[in-house]
C-alpha cells in the first residue's frame, strides 16, 4: 500500500486552491501540466505513474470540465 491514499471528492475543486498536501500548486492547470509531463520523482509514488502527454487543448478541456 506504499504511496496510496484516499481519493478526495472533486466537488467544488476550483474553489479549493492551492493544491496538493503542501499547497505547492496554485491552479488546476498547473496540476494537470505536472501530471502531463510525468516528471514526478518521489519515492512514495507508484512507479506506474506515467507521462500523460496531453496537448494544451486537452489540458484546457480538463480544467473546464472540473
Amino acid at each position: 500500500m506504499k504511496g496510496t491514499f484516499k481519493t478526495p471528492t472533486l466537488k467544488d475543486i476550483t474553489l479549493s486552491a492551492p493544491y496538493f498536501h503542501d499547497g505547492s500548486l496554485n491552479t488546476l492547470l498547473e496540476v494537470i501540466e505536472l501530471y502531463s509531463k510525468g516528471e514526478i520523482v518521489k519515492s512514495n509514488l507508484s512507479p506506474n505513474l506515467k507521462e500523460l502527454k496531453l496537448s494544451q487543448s486537452e489540458m484546457d478541456n480538463i480544467v473546464t470540465f472540473l
